[in-house]
């Protein structure tokens, strides 16, 4: 049965036996391309416990670090994952299979997956992404952070109250700085507009 090999920088590609396959997905681990593969599957494990998976379809991702997820058909998780390998390595085995065998080195991890069928290969040749990534925290957080350690805002700043009661209801923090001005602190989760500042 042919595999259809899709390369996002070229065009698709047929293959109709697993050694050309394991040869040209060994390219592209060398190349530290990402590697997706879609095909019926055994999963074994070993390493810091023991886990095997019966076969099934499967879907294996192997990013650009060597890092490997397989997933199932339902759910967000991956089965197996291995945070970042050491080597990896396709070959065909005495039964016809196409192994893909998965090592990590520290700790000693060792993912072996068996296909029996592949039905797709997409390799993600030339894949940059040098995008910053920003995560935000929630108020309640940011609010933890000022009380623990209230210098952040302004050096010898000392909250005294949280939750202090003003004219029209509270803010978050009666502070006091090193000169003995009162500070009131309110913190928002979005950009603060007017009726932040009324409360103030």
């Amino acid at each position: 049965m042919p595999t259809k090999v899709k390369i996002l920088s070229g065009s698709e590609i047929e293959f109709r036996n697993f050694k050309q396959i394991a040869a040209l997905l060994n390219n592209a681990i060398a190349g530290r391309n990402l590697v997706v593969i879609l095909g019926r599957a055994s999963v074994d494990y070993r390493g810091r416990s023991r886990s095997t998976l019966e076969e099934g379809d499967r879907l294996v991702i192997i990013k650009t670090n060597l890092s490997v997820l397989i997933h199932r058909p339902s759910g967000y998780a991956p089965v197996n994952w291995q945070p970042e390998s050491s080597s990896i390595l396709f070959k065909v085995d005495d039964k016809g299979n196409l192994v893909m065998i998965s090592i990590r080195d520290r700790p000693r991890e060792l993912v072996t997956v068996v296909f029996k069928r592949l039905y797709s290969i997409l390799i993600g040749a030339e894949l940059e992404d040098r995008a910053k990534f920003t995560m935000y925290v929630s108020e309640e957080e940011v609010k933890e952070v000022i009380f623990k350690h209230p210098e952040i805002l302004k050096a010898g700043l000392r909250i005294v109250q949280r939750e202090y009661r003003v004219e029209g209801g509270y803010v978050d923090f009666l502070a006091i700085d090193s000169s003995g001005t009162r500070v009131l602190i309110e913190v928002k989760d979005e950009r603060a507009g007017v009726d932040a500042a009324r409360q103030l």
